[in-house]
């Protein structure tokens, strides 16, 4: 049996959970001294949980967790309390994903004392640190939703003020995420007479199919290109064929999102909205804009035309963008999270 244990979501499904848990699996750790462990077995498979049980027991190094679900989170940490008593729960660590773990723990008394217990959080947010501090949780660590670099030069994109302003939503398309926002954004750059182009790529939320084709039937200008595949293309060479990504979500569950990631190393700046952790991804007017919730209409809108009209103010976020994507690099985080495995 191998010394440490990995709990967590893998592919697939493709999503930010196991997108993560792979680029770790395949970056961080060792698999000579790693065992992994998908959760997504027990759902194939029941007997699968008396399995994880039993690798529970058994496992003899560190556990590292790194779980979507806050109540599936706890509900390890009890299993690995009551097998192996506190001492073992001192043997653990957590990737933390999205930005809702210090949240429930408010809420949970019994979470805070769990958490308090394990050796290390890994947190994608400084403010989610700060959050913890609060509750007396000091363990945490900053790990960023990092991504491996491109080797392709994407610097010094440029816009053609003469030409199709090119525009790229990167997301599940649902409201929470402002998916439905965006319609209304290009009928108002349609009247103001800028030429644009939105394409959609992303998984369309069964809630909002309906009214997302209907809306699309109507805007020439705006297509669905479909569920963007990572193992067959370069998300980077495809970002980079746009000019701006937009981003208005609401979602309160928002982490740091890996498209705003993404974003950076493909040269392209990236229009948001002033939600959760957004403005500590994209620094205010250095690498995007950053704009209020208050009217996501018209804040995207204004923000587009200011973009399309100032030419020398793109290439400078476009620059500032492509600068930033080094704080995202997952080599820089390799020591820290392996540090983790030490007891």
């Amino acid at each position: 049996m191998k010394k440490n244990l990995y709990i967590g979501e893998f592919p697939p499904p493709m999503g930010g959970v196991t997108v993560k848990n792979e680029l770790i699996k395949n970056k961080i750790y060792n698999a000579d001294d790693m065992d992994f462990f998908d959760l997504y077995s027990c759902k194939r498979n029941p007997l699968n949980l008396l399995r994880l049980i039993l690798k529970i027991i058994c496992v003899k190094g560190m556990i590292i967790l790194g779980v979507g679900s806050n109540k599936r989170l706890e509900r390890l940490m009890q299993i690995i309390k009551k097998t192996r008593g506190s001492k073992k729960l001192n043997q653990c660590s957590i990737i933390m994903m999205g930005s809702t773990l210090q949240n429930y723990a408010k809420q949970n008394v019994q979470m805070v004392s769990l958490l308090r217990n394990v050796k290390a959080i890994f947190t994608e947010s400084r403010l989610i640190n700060a959050d913890f501090q609060a509750l007396g949780i000091k363990n945490t660590h900053y790990f960023p939703n990092c991504r491996v670099l491109s080797h392709t030069d994407y610097s010094g994109k440029t816009i053609d003020v003469s030409g199709v302003l090119k525009l790229v939503f990167f997301s599940r398309i649902c409201k929470e995420k402002g998916a439905h926002y965006l319609f209304e954004v290009v009928d108002k750059l349609n009247e103001a007479g800028i030429s644009v182009q939105l394409d959609y790529y992303g998984v369309i939320a069964s809630e909002y199919k309906n009214e997302f084709e209907s809306d699309l039937k109507r805007t020439k200008n705006i297509s669905y290109r479909g569920i963007f595949d990572s193992s067959k293309e370069d998300v980077y060479q495809k970002l980079n064929e746009y000019d701006l990504l937009l981003f208005p979500t609401t979602w309160i569950g928002e982490g740091i999102p890996g498209i705003l990631v993404e974003s950076k190393i493909a040269g392209i700046p990236a229009i948001v909205s002033e939600h959760n952790y957004n403005s500590e991804v994209v620094h205010a007017d250095k690498e995007g804009i950053v704009v209020s919730k208050a009217d996501i209409v018209q804040s995207f809108t204004e923000a587009i035309i200011k973009i399309h009209r100032m030419p020398e103010m793109y290439e400078k976020l476009a620059r500032g963008a492509w600068e930033s994507r080094s704080r995202y690099d997952i080599k820089e985080y390799r020591t820290e999270l392996r540090s983790g495995l030490r007891m």
